[in-house]
């Protein structure tokens, strides 16, 4: 199988020889260890696409403004809520209002307790807020989870 790189868009050939996607997920979190965890459930559970993850809230909006210029837009975004720069909340809202980002699933992946950041991240549009485990069993759930969500909306994930 071989990767090319065109226009900024990532895609492979497969043995047909027919070109197919990548599918790309943004994980936005600033403790490296979360975010280690999460990647490594989703990998765990046979996803073959690309993850990127971003410490902070501006670097994931200026990575999907990049994107964008090349027209290509991730099928996900795993975001915190409690980052420096930008918060989870206001990244998702800046998302939700702009129509090139707005039909992109946001799944909040946080420490918060507090029904006032469920019902917020609900308002804006998130597709799921769940909250981080303690476990990495309880990671693997999650990942089973999000990957279903993905795989519902983009099938070649």
């Amino acid at each position: 199988m071989r990767l090319y790189l065109s226009h900024g868009i990532i895609t492979h050939y497969s043995h047909s020889l027919t070109m197919t996607k990548i599918c790309q997920v943004l994980i936005t979190e600033d403790d490296q260890e979360d975010a280690a965890f999460m990647k490594e459930a989703l990998m765990n559970n046979s996803f073959g696409g690309d993850i990127s993850v971003f410490s902070n809230g501006l670097t994931l909006l200026e990575q999907l403004t990049r994107m964008k210029a090349h027209g290509r837009l991730p099928e996900l975004v795993i975001l915190d809520l409690n980052m420096p720069f930008k918060t989870g909340l206001e990244v998702l809202s800046e998302m939700k209002q702009d129509p090139s980002y707005r039909a992109i699933p946001v799944v909040v992946l946080t420490a918060s307790l507090r029904q006032q950041d469920e019902d917020h991240c609900a308002a804006l549009g998130c597709e799921r807020f769940l909250r981080k485990p303690v476990r990495m069993t309880e990671y693997t759930q999650i990942a089973t989870d999000i990957l279903n969500l993905l795989r519902q909306r983009s099938p070649y994930c």
